[in-house]
């Protein structure tokens, strides 16, 4: 099973990404950009402060894209307003969260279509019979766990549930691509390793660190 880290932010503004984007470069390989529009999750992130919030992330997508492997998380009320940007080929994962849509099978159908991973994203509050009927009919989707009770604001302190219910997962899906977001530090990711996690979307630690490259590496090297 195929271990990652992959930085993660809902950024203030664009000059805060870029200025990530470009430290990390190099680096990593991948980045999570955190969309939070202020409605399905709160505060609101870059870019739905500007006029037109979708065609400045899909500029930014543009120039970045060849650079890392993006990642979409959608904390958005309308997930599927992001597929004209899935389509350019620039973004290699899209994370839609339960509650966000009506029906899975369209955003199952346009990922298999356009050619990338869809991964449904899960709060701890939602019972896992309900995550196992979303693996079940669509054995393809990856799961990204929340490690934090709340999404879209980093810096709150870990969840524990997410430890039971990454080892449950493991447990019943073996090949799963199974990742987890928020509180992702050097207290909690070798436990989430250990547990069965594959995938980690580190934010606070290292978007707040005076040397985001070390804190990086250092991540690494744990689950290696």
């Amino acid at each position: 099973m195929l271990t990652s880290i992959t930085p993660s932010l809902p950024a203030e503004s664009q000059a805060q990404l870029e200025s990530l984007l470009v430290t990390l470069a190099g680096v990593s390989t991948s980045f999570q950009i955190d969309l939070v529009d202020g409605i399905y999750a709160t505060p609101a992130s870059w870019p739905f402060q500007e006029a037109a919030p979708l065609a400045a992330l899909q500029q930014l997508v543009a120039v970045w894209g060849n650079t890392y492997a993006l990642e979409l998380d959608a904390m958005i009320e309308t997930p599927a307003s992001l597929w004209p940007i899935m389509e350019t080929n620039m973004v290699s994962r899209l994370i839609v969260h339960l509650g966000s849509f009506d029906e899975i099978l369209p955003f199952v159908n346009h990922a298999q279509t356009f050619d990338y991973q869809l991964v449904l994203g899960v709060t701890n509050d939602v019972p896992l019979p309900i995550v196992q009927d979303f693996l079940q009919r669509h054995p393809l989707l990856g799961i990204q766990l929340m490690g934090i009770a709340v999404v879209g604001k980093q810096g709150q302190p870990f969840d524990e549930r997410t430890l039971e219910r990454v080892q449950a997962l493991r447990a019943s899906y073996p090949n799963l691509d199974l990742g987890v977001d928020g509180a992702v530090n050097f207290d909690t990711i070798k436990n989430l390793l250990n547990a069965g996690a594959n995938r980690f979307a580190p934010g606070s630690v290292i978007s707040k660190a005076s040397n985001a490259n070390l804190v990086y590496e250092q991540l690494t090297t744990i689950i290696r």
